[in-house]
């Protein structure tokens, strides 16, 4: 599952972030870019999606992982994330996609950017070209 990889990564890259944002904050603290440029506003359409796409990954909490409530909530958050990142890149198709998504398996098969062989969206953004 996409999520799963994502969430790790992005656990990872948030060091010296809070674990927990604050509304309107991604997990990590940050509010730029990897280059460190702002990034676009949220697309209306994507910040009413919020609330859906997190009930679509509660329902789909491991409850084993839940013995952990700090990971388990940093996990969700990272999810929610990935979907909302998405969503400003490319608000016309994942929006109305997310919000006909059955569950968050059917969200991330269906209505997120495709990840490349090495975990990207474009392989060579991870390498800086």
């Amino acid at each position: 599952m996409r999520s799963a990889y994502l969430a790790l990564v992005l656990l990872a890259c948030s060091q010296g972030g809070s674990p927990h944002p604050k509304d309107g904050e991604e997990p990590g603290g940050g509010t730029g870019t990897a280059s460190g440029e702002p990034e676009a506003p949220l697309d209306p359409r994507c910040a009413k999606l919020r609330p859906r796409v997190e009930e679509l990954y509660q329902k789909a909490r491991d409850p084993a992982a839940d013995k952990d409530k700090a990971l388990a909530d940093d996990l969700l958050a990272a999810n929610v994330t990935m979907v909302m990142n998405d969503c400003r890149a490319e608000p016309d198709r994942v929006a109305p996609c997310a919000e006909r998504a059955a569950d968050a398996a059917e969200l991330e098969k269906t209505c997120l950017i495709p990840l490349d062989d090495e975990g990207a969206v474009d392989g060579d953004k991870l390498k800086g070209k």
